[in-house]
């Protein structure tokens, strides 16, 4: 087996299982799961069944696309979180690392499992009640439509839990524009959760690049406006809270 992909691998697994950790800690503490967690998770799984891929090994390859798969249907609420499908994940991360560690992991006969998996997705999918339609979310229609299915299901959830929806506007002069979006996303994030970034296809007079932020928040959407405009950031309240009217 190649050492370089061996270390990246073994590095995925180990983020993996450490993530699926802390989703299962965030869960059992009852609080709001962030997000980010469960995507993390997911990106460890779908890099390394293109890894897998792409050096051959199949048995791999197919596991983790299973195991992304059920992952994909969490992040869009597809399936409730419970307890046995927190175990399953763990399950499917151990035979991850177990195949690796054999060596040969294409010699090993993982069908039967990646059935299960796949098998409790579906049916895990059909207990979960539809929910209503979000008719007035306040998010202009061609915004929605630049939207992810993931992205729209987030920003559906925070209207859901009452959340300020905001769209801040910023203008980044192109060569501070890596570290300077990374810091208002952050920022952001530290307030709520950034649901998508839009760049624009404004012109300006001097290399730069506009991008609009969709992002929602608990907190007072005025407060945050007004320490946005020390940089020169727009904030836009898009649909206010009712806790707030």
């Amino acid at each position: 087996m190649d050492k370089e992909f061996l270390a990246e691998a073994e590095e995925l697994i180990s983020s993996l299982s450490k993530g699926l950790m802390a989703y299962e800690q965030a869960w059992k503490s009852g609080a709001k799961i962030n997000p980010e967690i469960l995507n993390g998770i997911f990106r460890s799984a779908h890099t390394l069944k293109g890894s897998s891929g792409f050096f051959g090994l199949q048995t791999l390859s197919k596991l983790a696309h299973a195991m992304e798969n059920l992952l994909s249907r969490l992040r869009l609420g597809e399936i409730q979180i419970d307890q046995r499908t927190i175990d399953l994940l763990f399950e499917a991360a151990e035979k991850l690392e177990s195949f690796l560690a054999a060596g040969q992991p294409d010699s090993m006969d993982i069908n039967t499992f990646i059935d299960r998996i796949n098998n409790f997705a579906e049916i895990k999918s059909a207990d979960v009640p539809k929910k209503s339609e979000i008719k007035d979310s306040g998010v202009a229609a061609d915004i929605r439509k630049a939207l992810t299915e993931y992205e729209e299901h987030r920003l559906d959830e925070n209207i859901r839990e009452d959340a300020n929806i905001c769209l801040v506007r910023a203008v980044f002069p192109l060569e501070i524009i890596d570290t300077k979006l990374v810091m208002l996303k952050t920022w952001l994030n530290n307030q709520g959760e950034v649901l998508a970034l839009l760049p624009s296809n404004e012109q300006h007079s001097i290399p730069a690049m506009t991008f609009q932020v969709l992002f929602a928040t608990q907190k007072n959407p005025e407060k945050l406006g007004n320490f946005l405009k020390n940089y020169k950031y727009r904030l836009e309240i898009l649909r206010r809270s009712k806790a707030l009217q």
